[in-house]
C-alpha cells in the first residue's frame, strides 16, 4: 500500500509571467499567513455558531417568561382574557337588548 507523503509548499508563490493584469490590486501572502487566516476564520465561524445558538435559547426562554407573565397578569385581573381568533359571522350580530323580548311585549295587557 503506498504511503501518503506531505510536502511543504515553497513560501514564494509561483506566478506565471504572462498572467493577465486586472484592475484590482492583489497581495501575496505566505502559506503560514494563509493557514493562520483559515484558522482564524474557522474560529470565528465556530464562535458565531455558538453565539447564535445561545441567542436562540435566550429568545425561547424569553418567550416562555413572557407567556408566564401574561398568565400571572390575567390571573390577577391586570389583563383582559385572551381573545381567540375565531372568524366572526358574515352578518352583524344583534345586540342583546334587541334579541331578548321584554316583559311588556311577551305578556298580554289586561
Amino acid at each position: 500500500m503506498p504511503e501518503a507523503t506531505h510536502t511543504t509548499p515553497s513560501t514564494t508563490p509561483i506566478v506565471p509571467p504572462d498572467a493577465p493584469s486586472t484592475s484590482e490590486a492583489s497581495i501575496t501572502i505566505t502559506a503560514t499567513e494563509f493557514y493562520a487566516m483559515v484558522h482564524t476564520f474557522q474560529t470565528l465561524t465556530t464562535t458565531h455558531n455558538a453565539l447564535f445558538q445561545k441567542m436562540a435559547a435566550m429568545c425561547a426562554q424569553q418567550d416562555q417568561h413572557t407567556a408566564i407573565l401574561h398568565q400571572i397578569q390575567q390571573h390577577l385581573g391586570l389583563l383582559p382574557p385572551p381573545q381567540l381568533d375565531i372568524p366572526g359571522p358574515s352578518k352583524p350580530i344583534a345586540l342583546v337588548e334587541e334579541t331578548i323580548p321584554t316583559e311588556e311585549t311577551t305578556e298580554p295587557r289586561s
